[in-house]
Parts: C-alpha cells; sequence; structure tokens
C-alpha cells in the first residue's frame, strides 16, 4: 500500500520543468498534521490574533478597537446602544414612579382612571416592554455569537486534534475551545437574561377594582321618602340608600340587565329595583341585600335571574364550592331574559324599571420595584459584558463563513489537505475514528440535497421536539381554559374576552388561589405566567440557528456556480460587507419582529392579574386591612393569573406557521456540487486549498471574487504520478478548490483530492 498523499510534497528540477516526490521532513510533517506545539509559530503564519487575554488587562489596544467602525465591532457597538438605550430607558421609568408616587410593599401604582383606558394603557406599556426585552435579547445574542465564534488560533488547535468547530452559528459545542475569557462573558449574557425571561413582563400588571353594591327592591314610594319597616335588620344603612336615591339614574329593565350583568361592575355601584309589588308590611322597602365578591367565583349579577333558591342565600351561603355551579348559572340566561326585559321578574316581583348609582370607574396599572431592580442589573450586567467585549478584547473570530472561507485562503491548513470533496459528515466520521487515515480521494457525485441536511439531526430534533411540546402544552391548556370558562364557550364570547385583558370568565380560581396569596404568591404568579417566555426565547434562538445553519449552506452552495466575492466580517479588495452575522437581512429583521409579535402575544396569553373589591359601603371602604404587599384588602382582593383564549389561539397560529416556515426552507435542494460543509470547520477548510502558485507571491486570493470547482494545477504539475493509498495500485486524482482564477465543475465519477495526479489521455 501506497503512503498517504499528505506525506510527501513535491521537488521541483531546475530546467527540466519536471517534478518528483520526495518525504516530508519531520518538521514538515509536523506541520502538515497541524502539530505544531508552539503557539507564537502558528502566530506567524496566520493573523496576529491574541485570544489569551485575562480579565484586568490594561486597555492599550483600546484605540484599535475603538477605531473599529466596521466588522463584529460595529454590530456589538450597536449592541450597546441598544443595552445601553434599554438601561438609560428602566432607570428613568422607575426614578420617574419612585417620584411619581410611593411603593406599598414594593407596588406603586403607574395610572388610575377609567377602565378602557387602563387596557390601552396596558396594552402599549407591554409592546414597550417587549421591544426593549426583543433589542436587549437579539444584542446580547448578537454577542453571544461573537464570543463563542472561533478564532484561526483556536480551530488550528482543534484540527491538530481531529476536532472541528463551529462557524458563523451561536455555538455551545465552541465554548471548551475558546478562552476562559470569552467563555464567562458568554456565560454572564446568557445567565443575565434569566430576569428578563421570567419577570419583565410582570414588572408592570392590571388592577382591577370592581364595586360591591347593594340590591334594593323596592316600590316608587320608597324614592320619595315614604317610610319602610325599621324592624328588619339589613346589611347597610338604607336610610342613606333612600336619601341618595334622587341622585341615581333612571335604567329600563333591559338598559339595568346590561348594565350590571358584568364581570366586574366598575362605573356603577347601589341599584333599586322598582316594582308595583309591596311588601306584607305596606312598607316601600320590599328587601334589600348586598351582592358580594365570592373566592371561588366573581359573577356580582346573580340576582337578575329570577331563581330564588340560589339567588337570595346571603353572602355567605354562595361562598362555598358546591354552589358554584347554581351561582355562576346566571350568564347563561342574560341573553333569554334581555330579550324579555318588559317582563323581567327578579326575587318573585315583576320589575318596572331600576335606579342606578352611577360612579366614576377606576382601574389601576401598577409597578413591582423589586421586579424594576432585577431587570435594571439584569439589563447592567448585559451592558458591561458587551462593553468589555468591544473595548476589552483583542481577538479576530471567524465569525462568517466568508470569515473562515478567507483565513483559509490566505493561510492554508495542513491538516485538511487532499480532502476536497470530504463533506461535514464524512470528516467528523473520520476523525472520530482515531485512526492516522485521511479522507481518501473519492469520485465527484452530483446530489441534490435538502437545505435540512445542512443542520445536525440532533439540532433538527431538539427544535421541532421542543416545539411540538410547545404547541401541545399551548393546545391543551387552550382546551383547559375553554373548558373552565366562566362564560358560554361560544366564538363570539371568546373573542369578546380580548386580548390581555383582565375579566372574570378567564382567570385561574379555585384552590391553587391559595398560593398565590402573600409576597411569595406574588412570586409564583409572576413565575408561572413568565414561564412561556423563557420557553419561546429559548426556541427562538434553536429556530435562528437553524435558519442560520440553511442560510450558510445556500451561501455557500451558492460559490459552486457564482463567481463572488467573499463576505466577511472587514472587506477589502473585491470582498463584501456581512449581514446580521450569517443570517441575511431578509430573514433576520423578520425574524426579529416575529420574535417581538411572538413574546407580545405570550405575554397577552398568559398574565399576572389582580382584582380589588370596594366593598357595598357609602364611603366606599373596603371591608377589612390592607395588605402591605399589594396595598388592598386583603380579604377583597386576590393576585391570581389571567389568560386571553384568543392570545393563546394567536400564538399557536404562530408557532405552526414558524414550524411550516422552518420545514419549508428546508425542504428546498441545493445545487450540491459543492460537498456540504454546514458551520463546520474542517470541510469548509478543506475546499481552501487553492492550485499550486495561487497567492504565493504575496497576492490574497480571498480579496478577490472566488469560484469553487475543479482547479488546474498547470502543466508541470500534470506529469507528476503518485500512488493512493487505494486498491487499485495507480489512480489519476484531480483537484478542487476555492480559486480566483477559472474553475470547471467537476466530471462526474472522476476522482478528486489534493493535487492532480496524472494527465488524462
Amino acid at each position: 500500500m501506497a503512503t498517504l498523499l499528505s506525506r510527501w510534497r513535491p521537488k521541483y528540477k531546475s530546467g527540466s520543468g519536471q517534478s518528483e516526490l520526495i518525504p516530508l521532513t519531520e518538521n514538515e510533517g509536523k506541520q502538515r498534521r497541524g502539530c505544531i506545539s508552539d503557539e507564537e509559530e502558528l502566530m506567524k503564519t496566520g493573523p496576529k490574533t491574541n485570544d489569551n487575554d485575562r480579565f484586568g488587562t490594561k486597555f492599550s489596544h483600546l484605540k484599535f478597537n475603538l477605531n473599529s467602525g466596521q466588522g463584529w465591532h460595529f454590530g456589538v457597538h450597536l449592541a450597546i446602544s441598544g443595552a445601553a438605550f434599554a438601561l438609560v430607558t428602566n432607570v428613568i421609568i422607575t426614578i420617574a414612579i419612585a417620584g411619581r408616587t410611593s411603593f406599598h410593599g414594593g407596588v406603586a401604582t403607574v395610572f388610575k382612571g377609567d377602565c378602557g383606558r387602563n387596557e390601552s394603557v396596558n396594552t402599549w406599556i407591554h409592546l414597550l416592554i417587549n421591544a426593549i426585552s426583543t433589542l436587549l435579547l437579539s444584542g446580547s445574542n448578537y454577542t453571544m455569537q461573537i464570543l463563542s465564534a472561533p478564532t484561526r488560533v483556536d480551530i488550528d488547535r482543534a484540527h491538530s486534534s481531529r476536532k472541528w468547530l463551529d462557524i458563523g452559528v451561536q455555538s455551545v459545542r465552541n465554548l471548551t475551545h475558546i478562552s476562559r475569557q470569552r467563555k464567562l462573558l458568554w456565560w454572564l449574557l446568557a445567565f443575565s437574561s434569566i430576569p428578563l425571561h421570567l419577570m419583565y413582563n410582570s414588572a408592570f400588571f392590571a388592577t382591577i377594582s370592581s364595586n360591591e353594591y347593594g340590591v334594593f327592591y323596592a316600590n316608587e314610594d320608597y324614592l320619595h321618602g315614604a317610610p319602610y319597616n325599621l324592624s328588619k335588620e339589613y346589611t347597610f344603612n338604607v336610610t342613606e340608600i333612600q336619601y341618595r336615591v334622587k341622585k341615581f339614574e333612571r335604567l329600563e329593565n333591559a338598559d339595568c340587565i346590561n348594565a350590571y350583568a358584568q364581570d366586574f361592575l366598575t362605573s356603577r355601584r347601589d341599584v333599586v329595583l322598582v316594582t308595583e309589588s309591596k311588601p306584607l308590611d305596606n312598607g316601600s322597602l320590599q328587601d334589600a341585600f348586598p351582592s358580594l365578591f365570592s373566592r371561588y367565583n366573581y359573577g356580582l349579577y346573580s340576582w337578575i335571574c329570577d331563581n330564588s333558591s340560589f339567588q337570595f342565600g346571603g353572602a355567605e351561603a354562595m361562598d362555598t364550592p358546591a354552589e358554584i355551579s347554581d351561582y355562576s348559572a346566571c350568564f347563561l340566561h342574560v341573553n333569554q331574559i334581555l330579550s324579555k326585559a318588559s317582563d323581567w321578574h327578579s326575587h318573585g316581583v315583576k320589575i318596572d324599571y331600576c335606579m342606578s348609582e352611577k360612579v366614576k370607574g377606576s382601574c389601576e396599572t401598577r409597578a413591582s420595584l423589586i421586579i424594576l431592580i432585577l431587570v435594571i442589573l439584569a439589563n447592567l450586567a448585559k451592558l458591561c459584558a458587551m462593553s468589555y467585549t468591544a473595548f476589552g478584547l483583542k481577538f479576530e473570530p471567524l465569525a462568517t463563513i466568508g470569515d473562515g472561507i478567507s483565513s483559509f485562503l490566505d493561510q492554508r491548513d495542513p491538516t485538511t489537505e487532499s480532502m476536497c470533496l470530504a463533506s461535514s459528515a464524512q470528516i467528523k466520521a473520520a476523525w472520530a475514528s482515531h485512526t492516522p487515515r485521511s479522507v481518501l480521494p473519492q469520485p465527484f457525485k452530483p446530489r441534490g440535497v435538502r437545505k435540512f441536511k445542512s443542520a445536525s439531526t440532533t439540532t433538527w430534533m431538539v427544535t421541532l421536539i421542543l416545539m411540538a411540546l410547545a404547541v401541545t402544552a399551548t393546545a391543551l391548556l387552550l382546551a383547559y381554559g375553554i373548558a373552565q370558562l366562566n362564560g358560554p364557550r361560544t366564538v363570539s364570547y371568546i373573542w369578546s374576552l380580548g386580548i390581555g385583558a383582565v375579566r372574570s370568565g378567564s382567570l385561574v380560581t379555585g384552590p391553587i388561589l391559595k398560593g398565590f396569596r402573600g409576597a411569595t404568591g406574588l412570586l409564583n404568579v409572576v413565575l408561572l405566567a413568565n414561564l412561556p417566555q423563557a420557553l419561546l426565547s429559548f426556541l427562538y434562538l434553536c429556530y435562528n440557528n437553524l435558519f442560520t445553519t440553511m442560510c450558510l449552506a445556500q451561501e455557500w452552495d451558492s460559490f459552486s456556480h457564482l463567481r463572488k466575492g467573499l463576505r466577511v466580517s472587514r472587506p477589502n479588495g473585491e470582498q463584501r460587507s456581512k449581514y446580521f452575522l450569517q443570517l441575511p437581512y431578509r430573514y433576520a429583521i423578520p425574524m426579529v419582529i416575529v420574535s417581538l409579535l411572538f413574546h407580545w402575544l405570550v405575554s397577552q396569553s398568559l398574565f399576572l392579574a389582580n382584582i380589588t373589591m370596594i366593598g357595598p359601603l357609602s364611603d366606599g371602604r373596603p371591608f377589612f386591612d390592607l395588605d402591605p404587599l399589594t396595598g388592598v384588602d386583603k380579604g377583597r382582593s386576590i393576585t391570581t393569573l389571567g389568560y386571553s383564549p384568543v392570545a393563546i389561539i394567536l400564538s399557536l397560529v404562530f408557532a405552526i406557521a414558524l414550524t411550516g416556515a422552518a420545514l419549508a426552507m428546508g425542504a428546498t435542494k441545493l445545487q450540491s456540487d459543492i460537498p456540504l460543509a454546514g458551520s463546520c470547520s474542517a470541510p469548509i477548510s478543506a475546499a481552501c486549498h487553492p492550485p499550486r502558485g495561487e497567492g504565493e507571491r504575496g497576492e490574497s486570493v480571498a480579496m478577490r471574487k472566488v469560484m469553487w470547482g475543479a482547479v488546474d494545477e498547470g502543466e508541470e504539475d500534470r506529469h507528476n504520478v503518485r500512488e493512493v493509498e487505494s486498491r487499485e495500485s495507480e489512480v489519476i486524482v484531480e483537484h478542487c478548490a476555492f480559486s480566483s482564477k477559472p474553475v470547471r465543475r467537476p466530471v462526474e465519477g472522476r476522482l478528486y483530492a489534493g493535487r492532480v495526479l496524472k494527465r488524462h489521455s
């Protein structure tokens, strides 16, 4: 068996134009195998980079970085600007809130007023939060990808150990091969994202103040001050109500039903139902009772329905889980009652009209100081990590596939010689086998490879399994939420619940509420409400990596049929500027927008909700003591999870559409003349051994327009015949590579490796 090609080099005979093969010297052999132990010698032949800076290094190279207005520095500078803007915005908002109002138990009121306007304020605040969060996380992801991108020194070390690194994508694999300093910065950026995922959207939350009220059954004489039975005990001062009823608004039956058949009563309070019937004692007041808040159900209008078996059991009787089904059944009959409003009966009497107390509605948007401080600290950590990356590190990462090609063309990698048709799968298998053999010459075979093969099976499986689990969990949550709705399960009713609006029909209720009380209860609600945000952010990173890999494969494939300049971080000559790292703008910008909208929809799908009930007293005081955490009545307020079926449905549609887009893009074919490399550094390096003589006189091949194909090694080398380690004693082997000179399409079935071995007859 003949020796491997990589163990020989040609020696040219002066004057003859002929060459012969001679064995490599020991030192040459080491360099060919990439086994140089002295890093300084590698630095002499490669880019002069220093990736071993440690924290505390003096910034002697600060001027260099500040003057770097292009390349990855420019992108990180933009990320720093975004993080600084987010930090200033968060600090100003926190200071403004603290200066405008006081914090009670770490919670302050940001807005208090009309409930319709409060919903709009809450929606815009959360849009702003998700815009800032997307800005921060995009900049953080960009910087993390730069930090994990290998330098040429990192790759040379890895290749010498028969290991490969990722180029052009976010890579956890690379973390074991980069410097400790960059690794620590990467993890700092990763961990500082946790507060943003788990808390930021709950820094502001809506609180609805709903009025409990008194329901009075009286005849018209009561309105004019007629006497009533004073011996009967009433819950509150009916004499005061009789005095104030003159200022109440008259509502006809239909208007009265519509006004009080509400989840939360914000703009009205006490109501006097006027009837022609007179009580047995011949007084003007027939009955009066409070419509009170229940811990298990929030419907306050069961008195509208004519069913005394559950309407008038009193507040205590209605406060048990066993009677929830009866107590909450009224909403099912409201439309039926409205259709016969002129013949409306309640409490066994016919209602003629009602007198309603109109009050100014009040809802609130509140802010949590603790969450805002945690977000600011996370924001500050990101800003520091990004700033140190831009101004405190001196390294040249190969951030795009163009950077990798450029580096390998200008400084050829001896460890991948004679492997020009090797794909990423072949090299991974060969290097993992721990044998001394390289990938042997192989015949060219064009094949229609689809883009999904550019990403590893593990990447696809992790992404699709996580998305499948997320879609399944969302669908189950939607089904459960609709089943538990406190209202009709119709499309019109579900749509009327809105997006992100607090509604009594879509609140998490029951025994789980016990875990939502007190200081720890608020934290529990916050974490549960924002847990989907963390999953969504991780899925976004997976999808971003997936699309980036497929775009990388498309760009790599284009060099087999188009001659063009390399797209690099620092363009020179005929090179081109980069996109948003490896991802083209036509993908990067829509993905950022989709991420923003997706995060906002998820924040409106499951959210923190607070409901405060104002008791039916004439001065509007709550019944019990104030909770120091929320600043509201302990017995008349709950903090729980609200959900929006509409937002959940839209999130589900987004998730399915995003999955479909990834699969559709993966199903498209590449021309595949060039071996599929993906983000693997080894096959990229193997394709970057240009013909002999090209780039050896000081000129840079990478600065010119290049193309991949079969190359002509020149007339001298055409007579050079070598034996190749294979079953045949002598074979004809040609070479493919990136070149600035003319190339031709490889011939199907012909062998290709490192050099032209024999002229074809």
